[in-house]
């Protein structure tokens, strides 16, 4: 339970959504999660204030975030899905640090304090690398219609690809892997720390401004 604004009080008791009261008007508001197989159980949510995002972790590991888009004098709220993340484990408890605009999160298993950045991308030669979470990268062969999945252990900062080669940027290191779509594979070829993050990768070289 936790207030979502001005005299808005949001509740969720292991269910697959979250309940908003208007005190004030004495109306209320459900927040549905996706549907999903197994199905999602909100085990806590938070508000950032400054953002007016809600958000509400599961036990299959998902934060769902949604943005209070619009609100009328009465009680008429409009909320958008804004942002979804995944990590590994049942979510037991996390908290929105105001001042700083970052997640406090802990699991079963890790603790995360996660910050909001934008998705890095690269295209290269009928190959994509977009990240799709924290720590993953999904590669695909555009003409092939074939994907590979990366994950690393560390929050990835940038990505950079130069056909079949992707670098990642992760924890102040640029990690190679080869990509292998037929395998579905990728094998790590080396790690080194750039003075720069302003990087180039062509062929089989890295340049470093």
């Amino acid at each position: 339970m936790t207030w979502a604004g001005e005299g808005l009080l949001a509740v969720s008791a292991g269910e697959s959504s979250v309940h908003l009261w208007n005190v004030e008007y004495g109306r209320s508001t459900t927040l549905s999660l996706p549907s999903s197989t197994p199905v999602h159980q909100i085990t806590s949510i938070s508000f950032l204030e400054s953002k007016n995002i809600l958000s509400a972790g599961t036990n299959q590991g998902y934060v769902f975030s949604w943005y209070l888009m619009y609100k009328e004098e009465d009680d008429d709220i409009i909320w958008e899905v804004e942002d979804i993340l995944n990590v590994s484990g049942y979510i037991r408890n996390f908290e929105w640090c105001e001042n700083l605009e970052v997640m406090g999160l802990i699991t079963t298993s890790d603790v995360y304090i996660i910050s909001k950045q934008k998705m890095c991308f690269a295209f290269d030669d009928g190959i994509s690398a977009v990240q799709v979470s924290a720590r993953q990268v999904v590669i695909e062969l555009v003409s092939r219609d074939l994907s590979v999945h990366l994950l690393t252990e560390t929050e990835i900062k940038a990505v950079y690809l130069s056909k079949n080669i992707v670098a990642l940027y992760c924890n102040d290191k640029l990690i190679f892997y080869e990509v292998n779509f037929d395998d579905k594979k990728t094998m790590h070829l080396g790690t080194f720390s750039p003075p720069s993050e302003t990087i180039l990768l062509h062929d089989q070289s890295v340049y470093v401004c």
